[in-house]
């Protein structure tokens, strides 16, 4: 009955499919024993897992059992503790295993899944992280627990970048500030970026959208959506564009509702 109302209340199945097992029993058996054991009783462990953009993020979660668990000494906000290339050419997908503070939290593939046979794990090629090693290019930040609160709560937040330079801020909040919603601006005292889901969040790094009768600023963006500000406002109103149709579908006050809501929507 705990199990059925813990589905009910938030989505998901309590059980993983063949091939989602294959990939994260593959990466278990290519580390060293101590690891790999801890990841395989996580793994056991799992009470929730939630598929959301095609099921190429796959989420875990774990209720009753959390706390309980053996943790990995991969310690970080989000960290990729290996990747497997799956199939060969044009058919390759690749999958990425992505632990929160040493507890398995996500799978996320390059393609969506679909059809992908558990044999097919079998002969792909695996790379694991090295324990004390970070991603080649990425600086893994911690953010605070307090950091977009209904997004973490659901999705895993990674490659987040540490923050821009002091005078990179101040010379972006000149030239956009009064544009960006408040929980924006903030933001950038954390990090300059990350991902989250299929969305890439920009930080600094903002583009500029040329349209008549006014430009868009993009936040955001997951191919063809974009997160956006009017570029000259001072509304500080955040609006989802739909780069295909050239039309605004959603519009909030805050960055983190947007982001919130266009992230649920995709959630199966």
């Amino acid at each position: 009955m705990l199990k059925f109302l813990t589905r009910l209340v938030y989505g998901g199945s309590s059980t993983l499919r063949d091939y989602e097992r294959a990939c994260l029993l593959k990466v278990a058996s290519a580390l060293d024993t101590h690891r790999g054991e801890s990841l395989q009783k996580q793994i056991e462990g799992i009470e929730l897992v939630q598929r959301f953009s095609d099921d190429k993020l796959v989420a875990f979660h774990y209720l009753k059992k959390k706390g309980t668990l053996p943790v990995l000494p991969d310690k970080g906000d989000e960290i990729e503790l290996a990747r497997l290339e799956i199939g060969t050419g044009r058919a390759k997908r690749v999958a990425k295993i992505v632990l929160h503070e040493g507890v398995l939290s996500s799978l996320e593939f390059s393609s969506p899944p679909k059809q992908l046979a558990a044999s097919a794990v079998n002969d792909a090629k695996v790379s694991t992280r090295k324990t004390a090693e970070l991603d080649a290019g990425k600086i893994a930040v911690p953010l605070p627990d307090d950091f977009m609160p209904p997004v973490r709560s659901r999705f895993a937040i990674r490659d987040v970048l540490s923050p821009a330079p002091e005078a990179t801020q101040v010379a972006f909040l000149e030239r956009h500030g009064a544009a960006l919603p408040g929980d924006y601006r903030a933001m950038l005292k954390l990090t300059d970026g990350f991902k989250v889901g299929d969305w890439t969040v920009l930080g600094t790094r903002v583009q500029t959208l040329v349209l008549k009768p006014q430009n868009l600023t993009v936040l955001a963006e997951s191919d063809p959506s974009l997160v956006c500000v009017v570029t000259d406002s001072t509304a500080g109103q955040v609006l989802l564009y739909d780069n295909i149709d050239d039309d605004v579908v959603k519009q909030a006050a805050s960055f983190e509702e947007i982001i919130s809501q266009v992230l649920s929507d995709g959630a199966r």
